[in-house]
Formats: C-alpha cells, sequence, structure tokens
C-alpha cells in the first residue's frame, strides 16, 4: 500500500474545509473554525458519562461550552476586532 495515502487524504479534508470556510458568513466561519472544540468536548463528555456518571457529563460539557466561546473570541479579536474598532470609531456604517 502507498504511503502517501493518509498525508493526501488529509490535505483534501483540509481544502475543503477551507473551501467550506470561505463560503460562510463571518458568524459561520467563526462557528466552523471552532466546531473541533465542540466535537472534542462531546467525545469527553461521553467518556466522562460512562465513567463517573451524568453529572460528570455535565461539567464536562459546561467546559468544553467555555472553550468554544473562548476560541470563537479569539477568532473574533484576530479577523474582527480591528475592523470594528475602526467602524465604532468612524461613528458606524453609512
Amino acid at each position: 500500500m502507498d504511503h502517501k495515502i493518509i498525508p493526501t487524504l488529509l490535505s483534501i479534508g483540509f481544502l475543503v474545509f477551507c473551501l467550506y470556510l470561505v463560503f460562510q458568513s463571518p458568524i459561520g466561519q467563526l462557528n466552523a473554525m471552532c466546531a473541533p472544540v465542540t466535537h472534542v468536548g462531546s467525545v469527553f463528555s461521553a467518556t466522562a458519562r460512562m465513567a463517573d456518571g451524568p453529572e460528570s457529563a455535565k461539567a464536562m460539557t459546561k467546559r468544553f461550552d467555555s472553550y468554544f466561546h473562548g476560541c470563537r473570541l479569539w477568532f473574533w479579536n484576530v479577523l474582527y476586532e480591528e475592523k470594528y474598532r475602526e467602524l465604532k470609531e468612524s461613528g458606524g456604517p453609512k
């Protein structure tokens, strides 16, 4: 078997994800970029539910929800904060 198939598939997946981001609204882009945080949180919550019960799963879900919010805030600061400040200083949209 060719050993280059896995990097090729990962590269194709990454390109599809980037194209998906291009055609999203700004809020959709933030949500899509941080979606892996939600998916990892779901896996950890399910594992916690199996190991310790529903209370542990709720605590894990709450923690990963805050990570998702932090992720969105970080990307917003990187991508949109400067434009927002310029718009706010100019008195809003005209």
